[in-house]
């Protein structure tokens, strides 16, 4: 499951080779819930019918993975390096990562 604003999300995807593994974007605007609040999560769930107990989400925002972990979501990763042209940030509280091709399958 992808979470997103849905405006930069497809240019990433081409650029990591991300897309050929997410077939489909949710945007919390859409959905009509912030993603640190219960309310998303539950719209998510309705929406895209996923199992949190095997679901990864990655993020650079720690209260967002907070709010995945108490809803549920096995893997919550935190995206160190959002950013390109900002230096990374690592997270005291969850397992970091620079670049999704850190976790994909070869």
């Amino acid at each position: 499951i992808v979470v997103g604003t849905g405006q930069k999300e497809p240019a990433k995807f081409e650029k990591t080779g991300l897309g050929a593994w997410i077939p489909k974007i949710y945007c919390s605007h859409d959905l009509g819930y912030p993603k640190e609040t219960p309310e998303f999560w539950d719209a998510l769930k309705i929406a895209s019918g996923f199992h949190p107990e095997v679901t990864l989400l990655a993020d650079d925002t720690e209260a967002v993975l907070l709010m995945a972990q108490n809803q549920g979501i096995a893997y919550p990763i935190h995206m160190a390096a959002p950013s390109s042209t900002q230096p990374p940030i690592f997270s005291p509280q969850f397992p970091s990562i620079m670049d999704f091709r850190e976790i994909m399958p070869p």
